[in-house]
């Protein structure tokens, strides 16, 4: 949980992980659902070049996680790529078990405590701002925020 900065990518990428350079990821830094039993525990994670991960993020690798490159997500960022309701009544009728990518585009920006749920697509240089809960994918140069996030503002691409 508290190992150095510099070491996390490399441990990453040793166990499957697709990790680019130049890549800052503070701790405690979580993964849940890593792939157990084979060498390869994070398969389904890939980040690009020049990203930072702030402290306390989670990231569940149930189903692909894509990270582009100059992504920034700010401290207790949480991206979930499934929903299961375990051994409760609900699961067999109200709450279905499924999972979904989730892929945040080049340049993104992630602001503070911000939830992304299974099957978000965040868009290129879009904006996300702090405490949101993004359900549905936000367009490249928007502005989103709320819960759950509604772009307010989109911009000219840079």
């Amino acid at each position: 949980m508290f190992l150095p900065t510099r070491y996390i990518p490399s441990l990453l990428r040793k166990y499957g992980a697709t990790i680019g350079d130049h890549v800052r990821i503070r701790t405690p830094f979580t993964i849940h659902n890593s792939a157990i039993g084979t060498n390869e525990y994070y398969r389904n994670l890939t980040i690009g070049s020049d990203c930072y991960i702030g402290r306390e993020c989670m990231i569940d690798l149930e189903d692909k996680v894509t990270i582009e490159n100059k992504v920034t997500l700010s401290h207790r960022i949480m991206i979930a790529t499934h929903t299961n309701a375990g051994e409760s009544p609900l699961a067999h009728s109200i709450v279905k078990t499924t999972h979904a990518p989730v892929t945040l585009r080049m340049g993104a920006y992630i602001g503070v405590n911000v939830t992304i749920l299974e099957g978000v697509e965040i868009g290129e240089c879009a904006i996300i701002g702090a405490g949101a809960v993004v359900t549905k994918s936000i367009p490249a140069n928007s502005i989103a925020v709320g819960i759950p996030a509604k772009i307010i503002k989109t911009y000219p691409s840079l």
